[in-house]
């Protein structure tokens, strides 16, 4: 898959087939409309296109309300590539693209700069200044210079739409196992070890301490999670627990145990694949009652990594 950052750089493509979209977390629902693009690509043996934005509108149009990210511009590219698509424009999203209404937008943007044959889009999907443009404006525009419009409807799962919105909100309450069913995949988020303060070592179970490599990347909810640990191209079960800490209080970390594993890996890029909250974060009055609550915390998470 090529990678495009700027439009003046889009080489010309053969019978493009564009799909437009912030695509922040590659779930269920984008998929189906991705399905769609190659299919069409496909049967005009053209090229499929993703094009998006960096960074999200909403931290331009409306900073103060912008959501935090399920997939970071890394992780969207490579998703994306799995997918099968072949080009994906990342269009910078300042002051200058939110002011371009839906008609400039589609000139300059789909016409002018990719020259789309086809565009793909979900029914509720909106663009341009104000969100003025939609699935029917854009099939009037489709008819004045040449391209086809497709809408794919909302994937519907347990009797609601799978969106963006929809998946935030599970992983700031938690709910990691369900949003993993509207993602795809379990929810992931990466990040480098840092040095701590060593506490978990001292209690037996040593961790490394995680900074997460995006600051508006969404963090599940504070508690104690089973996941999986990738680093070095190995795969490792773990626990996590996000929070502050409450037995130390000693501020907000994010602290990953591996099991089975004893090295020092400072500096070390891991990503953790969440499967699913073991229980909440809570207070204890001494470390032997923390230790053997870890041990328990371990245990279930063997269960769940390996049912």
């Amino acid at each position: 898959m090529k990678i495009i950052d700027h439009i003046d750089s889009l080489p010309s493509l053969d019978h493009p087939v564009v799909t437009v979209g912030t695509y922040d977390g590659v779930h269920l629902g984008h998929q189906e409309i991705l399905r769609e693009v190659r299919r069409k690509t496909k049967v005009r043996n053209g090229t499929s296109v993703v094009l998006t934005f960096e960074p999200h509108p909403q931290t331009v149009v409306a900073p103060e309300s912008a959501p935090f990210l399920l997939t970071t511009k890394t992780e969207r590219i490579a998703l994306l590539e799995k997918k099968g698509i072949d080009e994906t424009l990342f269009l910078p999203f300042d002051a200058e693209m939110a002011r371009l209404d839906a008609g400039e937008f589609v000139r300059k943007i789909l016409v002018d700069g990719i020259g789309a044959e086809a565009v793909v889009l979900g029914t509720n999907h909106a663009f341009g200044r104000g969100r003025s443009g939609n699935v029917r404006s854009l099939k009037r525009f489709g008819e004045q210079f040449g391209f086809e419009v497709d809408a794919v409807p909302s994937l519907i799962v347990d009797g609601a739409p799978v969106s963006s919105t929809r998946i935030r909100r599970l992983i700031r309450e938690g709910r990691v196992a369900e949003a993993a069913r509207l993602l795809g995949r379990p929810y992931s988020m990466t990040g480098k070890v840092i040095r701590g303060d060593g506490r978990g070592r001292g209690l037996g179970f040593p961790t490394a301490n995680l900074s997460i490599d995006h600051p508006r990347k969404l963090l599940p909810a504070d508690g104690v999670y089973a996941m999986w640990a990738e680093m070095d191209g190995a795969r490792f079960p773990a626990v996590m627990n996000i929070g502050v800490r409450p037995s130390f209080r000693a501020g907000r970390a994010i602290e990953v145990h591996l099991l089975d594993f004893r090295d020092t890996v400072y500096g070390a890029t891991v990503s953790g694949k969440l499967v699913e909250k073991i229980r909440e974060e809570k207070q204890f009055d001494h470390p032997e009652a923390l230790s053997e609550q870890i041990a328990q915390d371990i245990a279930r998470a063997r269960a769940l990594l390996h049912p």
